[in-house]
């Protein structure tokens, strides 16, 4: 496997009422992980030692795999614009005590940049009705993130300073999508996000009367593809087509990154998702 996963889902929260999904959504997400050929570690009602270990490890992990996907489902909040992950056993305090209560998202990206030529997906199935962001200068929903790090996604499940709906069966409503449009073969993560948002949408008009609207923020500089089906082989195209191809598709890794693996060896992994070419096959599995 060159792909790892770290999935958290906390709904068992014991100073304010649970959550109905979030252990439902971690479930399915690992699960659907595992099939996508994911190395995936699952935390559930974690405290806030659990999540920075669980962390820790997943950031040391991540140095062996070209992929790291994180998804966390449960209460999610800002402070000072700062966006923290809520620990079960959370007491409501002042500012500063509750900061230092919580994991802050932004530590994930920090270890995360210290990896060069890596993919990073996070996924932040949080921000539902939060009684944790009540005064005291916590907001709902989470705040955007600047700046993240090269080879980064960042897929929110509602839009900035905004709440997600908890969903009316066995999943909230952003991951009963996210986990059917995973599993769609050789859609590149962009296309799947924007049919995801483009359903939560949907529903989240029809059924509660209010939109929920998802949101990325990329840094990404190659494709990415959760789920890969061979497909057939195009015999019709010319090497010199193919060429053509290679050459402006280097041209623009040149342009875009300074990492020689993306300029050297993503140009043909383009060709070969477009076309369908053996011999450019044979060159990835010996490159």
């Amino acid at each position: 496997m060159d792909r790892i996963a770290l999935v958290i889902g906390n709904s068992d929260y014991s100073n304010v009422g649970k959550l109905n999904n979030p252990k439902n959504d971690a479930d399915d997400i690992a699960s659907i992980l595992n099939k996508l050929n994911f190395d995936v570690t699952k935390i559930m009602d974690a405290n806030l030692i659990d999540i920075q270990k669980s962390v820790n490890d997943f950031l040391q992990a991540l140095d062996e795999y070209a992929v790291g996907v994180f998804f966390y489902a449960g209460h999610g909040m800002q402070i000072d614009g700062k966006n923290f992950i809520v620990p079960i056993d959370l007491k409501l305090s002042d500012k500063s005590k509750t900061m230092v209560s919580c994991y802050c998202l932004n530590s994930l990206l920090e270890g995360a940049s210290s990896y060069k030529g890596k993919t990073l997906i996070c996924i932040l199935d949080a921000c539902r009705d939060n009684p944790f962001a009540m005064g005291r200068g916590f907001l709902t929903g989470f705040a955007p993130f600047n700046n993240p790090p090269k080879g980064t996604m960042i897929a929110y499940s509602t839009s900035a300073d905004c709440s997600a709906f908890d969903g009316q069966c066995s999943n909230g409503l952003y991951t009963q999508v996210l986990k059917d449009a995973m599993l769609i073969p050789n859609l590149k993560i962009e296309e799947m996000f924007k049919f995801v948002r483009n359903k939560v949408s949907e529903i989240s008009i029809s059924q509660y009367g209010e939109e929920q609207l998802s949101w990325e923020y990329s840094s990404l500089v190659g494709d990415f593809y959760f789920s890969v089906t061979p497909q057939p082989v195009n015999e019709q195209v010319t090497d010199e087509k193919i060429y053509e191809f290679i050459c402006a598709r280097r041209k623009s890794y040149e342009n875009a990154s300074d990492n020689i693996y993306d300029i050297e060896c993503l140009p043909y992994i383009d060709a070969y998702n477009k076309y369908h070419i053996p011999i450019i096959k044979n060159f990835i599995s010996d490159f």
